[in-house]
């Protein structure tokens, strides 16, 4: 990758496909985002790359970009699939418990922001 000065982080804007292959194209370059606490992770279905998100804070709408937070965990994504008792849904409300297609490994209690 190129040279990149400052604090910038990468946001992947992948599908599935791209996530197993030569995603690197595909990598935009973000600094100074800001970030809204939205939810947190629940639980990991590992075998489904799905995060169980208990939705605290505002809406979480199919497109919007987030940020996944945690102890070991740190990735930003673009929200492609997410679902409310096996049902897709486009937006997700306070109080709503969610399963969100994720590109990176969520750990439970770790905090999901989205970003502006």
């Amino acid at each position: 990758m190129g040279n990149h000065a400052g604090t910038a982080r990468y946001m992947p804007e992948l599908t599935s496909a791209d996530f197993n292959a030569g995603w690197s194209d595909h990598v935009r370059w973000e600094s100074d985002m800001a970030e809204t606490r939205i939810g947190t992770v629940t639980h990991y279905y590992n075998h489904l790359h799905v995060a169980g998100v208990t939705v605290t804070d505002g809406e979480l709408h199919k497109g919007d970009t987030i940020h996944v937070k945690g102890h070991t965990s740190d990735f930003e994504q673009q929200v492609k699939s997410m679902e409310i008792d096996h049902e897709a849904v486009d937006v997700a409300k306070p109080g709503d418990q969610i399963g969100l297609t994720v590109i990176g490994h969520a750990r439970e209690h770790d905090a999901v922001y989205m970003v502006t």
